[in-house]
């Protein structure tokens, strides 16, 4: 060994214990150098003793290191670095990617910390420099009595991102408001090793809650639209219109044209103009019914899917304008007041979709009716079919099946409707099946049935009657030749007056129920429209809309929310 080496070797102290950093640097350049030596060593005797070599960084003093593995100056240098680095550097130096790794995942928990305005996490991750900061920061905010309350309750955080730099962290924070409104703001963490942990040791905010333009939210077009979004956004308008169609057709289309996108954390909404027709095989491409409108549609990204979480349309008439411009980015605005009479492309679609339908053979059908869910996991099936009306009926789930007595009215345009999905909330889909029981001028009640699929046992739904008068006061009195109407829903009073009499001769004090029932599944929730009315010959003047929750203590769906509108004459 040259005298150069040996001088350097010699200054080492003999049982110096290494910083982390260092050791991992040391055992790297240990495994290359067992590599080197491997190869050339011409015994297998050497090869043995430097297998043994593998052994724990941290047990071996430096000295025997460099000495055992004969070291090259520019190694040398790196132990000589972490002998003589000062301890300083090891708490404020990210040493490993395990280290980055950590940092990162103490950023997302100070992120997320925001985002639930929770800032107990916060603290218990701080320096005790860092808490005294934090302390006084909340003696200003909430007084001595303070807690750990942080950020607003608007804009609230929706997304974020984090950037590592070191010992250093960036989080840029996107926030909204219910308007809505979107911003940014970005925060930076310094972070340190204290006690062997990370710890962060100082946070500034950069700048709060800066404006960010709708521009950079909207994608232009259908980029973010896959083919199956595309279906459900069709699936859903197609159902949506059926649920107000007065005939029965043998079959709907929809096609529509995509202006643009905004996704926010995991929704996105979707600007479009949809066009709708429905067609019966016996007149040919004679359109039954037909809408063209534009509409915003907000997408959930749940765990295997999209959902549908809402559907926004503009107001008819003299607010048409006013209105779009609630529902649609200012830049899309122009565009579909342009498309209002210009949607040739869609036409051209349709009538594509009618021709190629219309080409379709024949099929032979099975003559016994059938009414399934859209995948046909529940099958409906008529047990004595009359004149008038079906007398009993057959559920089947799953091969599963079973009898019930319930019966309704043969109406070509009120056909059961069958649904398969999760309305308790347990992870199970349940059987829904809603029947209408009878239809006429200002008249159209529905009767609902919830089924569990494993044994279709019946899941009890309370009846609007019993949740009326639970929940629901009214009284009514004559006001000049109009009406002052008083309403108690849950607690909560309200009045209105409605401006005729729709009834002059007769004494009625309180609001009449039932002359329309209408049953409706959104977003995995049972809903109940009840109008209430006036008269013999009902004037509907007030809309109540029924939402139920499942109590799994009593198996059975009780009343949530009640929302009351009145009905301007």
């Amino acid at each position: 060994m040259n005298k150069k080496l040996s001088d350097r070797l010699n200054s080492f102290p003999k049982d110096y214990q290494l910083n982390q950093e260092t050791e991992l640097k040391i055992e790297s350049i240990l495994q290359e150098e067992i590599k080197k030596m491997e190869k050339q060593a011409k015994s297998k005797g050497l090869k043995d003793f430097l297998k043994k070599l593998t052994i724990p960084v941290s047990g071996i003093t430096a000295m025997a290191i460099v000495t055992l593995l004969l070291l090259s100056s520019q190694n040398i240098d790196i132990f000589q670095k972490g002998l003589n680095g000062s301890s300083s550097n090891a708490e404020t130096e990210v040493g490993s990617v395990e280290d980055k790794q950590k940092i990162k995942e103490l950023s997302t928990v100070w992120a997320n910390a925001l985002k639930t305005r929770d800032g107990k996490p916060r603290y218990e991750m701080m320096s005790e420099k860092a808490k005294e900061k934090f302390v006084q920061e909340q003696i200003i905010r909430s007084g001595e009595n303070w807690n750990y309350n942080i950020g607003e309750s608007s804009p609230w955080v929706v997304d974020y991102e984090i950037e590592i730099d070191g010992m250093n962290a960036v989080i840029t924070y996107k926030t909204q408001t219910s308007i809505p409104s979107f911003y940014h703001t970005k925060e930076t963490l310094t972070f340190k090793r204290e006690n062997k942990k990370f710890v962060v040791d100082d946070y500034q905010t950069i700048f709060e809650n800066k404006p960010i333009e709708e521009n950079e939210l909207l994608v232009d077009g259908d980029e973010k639209v896959t083919e199956h979004m595309h279906q459900i956004i069709s699936d859903y308008i197609i159902a949506k219109h059926q649920m107000s169609d007065y005939q029965q057709t043998d079959i709907q289309f929809e096609v529509h044209k995509i202006y643009g996108t905004m996704e926010v954390n995991d929704t996105i909404t979707v600007y479009l103009w949809s066009y709708y027709n429905s067609f019966n095989k016996i007149t040919g491409s004679e359109t039954v019914t037909g809408v063209s409108l534009p509409m915003a549609i907000k997408l959930m990204k749940m765990s295997k899917d999209y959902e549908v979480v809402d559907f926004m349309v503009p107001n008819d008439g003299s607010e048409y304008v006013s209105s779009l411009k609630s529902v649609f980015p200012e830049k899309y605005v122009d565009i579909a007041i342009q498309n209002a009479g210009n949607i040739e492309d869609l036409k051209s679609e349709m009538k594509s979709k009618i021709e190629e339908w219309l080409e379709q053979p024949e099929q032979e059908t099975d003559k016994t009716i059938t009414w399934s869910s859209k995948n046909n996991e529940v099958n409906l099936i008529p047990v004595k079919d009359t004149n008038d009306e079906y007398q009993g009926v057959t559920v089947e789930v799953n091969n599963v099946k079973k009898e019930f007595s319930w019966s309704f009215p043969k109406l070509e345009e009120s056909k059961p409707r069958v649904f398969f999905t999760d309305v308790t909330g347990d992870g199970d889909e349940e059987a829904i099946i809603i029947l209408n029981k009878g239809k006429g001028t200002g008249l159209s009640t529905d009767e609902l049935h919830v089924l569990n699929s494993k044994d279709l046992s019946e899941i009890k739904v309370q009846n609007f009657e019993g949740i009326l008068a639970e929940h629901v006061e009214t009284n009514v009195t004559k006001s000049g030749e109009g009406l002052t109407i008083k309403v108690k829903v849950q607690g909560k009073e309200s009045k209105f007056d409605y401006d005729f009499d729709p009834a002059p001769d007769l004494n009625q004090d309180k609001l009449a129920f039932g002359g329309v029932v209408l049953y409706t599944l959104e977003n995995k929730r049972i809903k109940l429209y009840v109008p209430g009315s006036i008269g013999v010959s009902p004037t509907y003047v007030a809309d109540f809309n029924i939402i139920y929750k499942f109590d799994s203590a009593k198996n059975e769906f009780t009343v949530n929310q009640i929302e009351f509108v009145p009905i301007d004459k």
